[in-house]
């Protein structure tokens, strides 16, 4: 397994999610566990498994939504947009499909498992990561960079010379900021629109 193959495998144990590697050709060459599971919940991501080219497979349904994933995808991969996320209702609840850019060409696609709360239309959102990295002070971006070193706020607060109360409120700010749910979020969402880059943190 490759290092972003890594990466997303960590990614999904931590957010429950569905994670789908593909190629420069759009063709799924690598999915998790959850993968499975969460897509059965998912008409539109039902029967895609390694092997299966999503745009196309997406696009025959002949469904809006198919057309939103498979022109996603298509963004992503062939037009170089660094990030994709939208959300839909769907059974039981709301999914929330995330597809990134990967270093080496194609994309990860991430699908977490269906939630309550979502209504109306679908969701979408285009990350510009210039804006995103604007939101962030040099020191903000000090901790992100350290954060997905793997480091904890302690070791942060050492390595800064800062007290650890004031890494938490940094590790808040960025929550906040980056729109993430957790600190895991955060540096998933880091690392996909390209506010951390890997030789960054080796």
């Amino acid at each position: 397994m490759r290092a972003g193959d890594e990466f997303a495998a960590a990614a999904a144990r931590t957010l429950r999610a569905g994670i789908a590697v593909l190629d420069r050709d759009g063709r799924i060459r690598w999915v998790n566990d959850a993968w499975t599971r969460v897509t059965a919940a998912v008409p539109i991501l039902a029967g895609a498994t390694v092997g299966t080219k999503l745009a196309d497979r997406s696009r025959s349904l002949r469904d809006p939504i198919g057309e939103i994933v498979a022109s996603a995808v298509e963004s992503v991969i062939l037009k170089g947009l660094p990030y994709f996320e939208f959300e839909y209702p769907a059974t039981g609840g709301a999914v929330r499909l995330s597809i990134a850019a990967e270093e080496r060409g194609g994309a990860v696609v991430m699908c977490t498992e269906p939630t309550t709360g979502l209504a109306g239309p679908p969701v979408v959102r285009r990350v510009d990561p210039i804006r995103l990295a604007g939101r962030l002070t040099p020191r903000e971006r000090e901790v992100l960079v350290r954060l997905a070193d793997g480091l904890d706020n302690r070791a942060i607060a050492r390595q800064l010379g800062v007290e650890y109360s004031t890494v938490r409120g940094y590790v808040r700010s960025l929550i906040e900021k980056l729109g993430a749910r957790s600190r895991v979020d955060v540096v998933g969402i880091a690392y996909r629109t390209g506010l951390v880059r890997r030789t960054e943190v080796e």
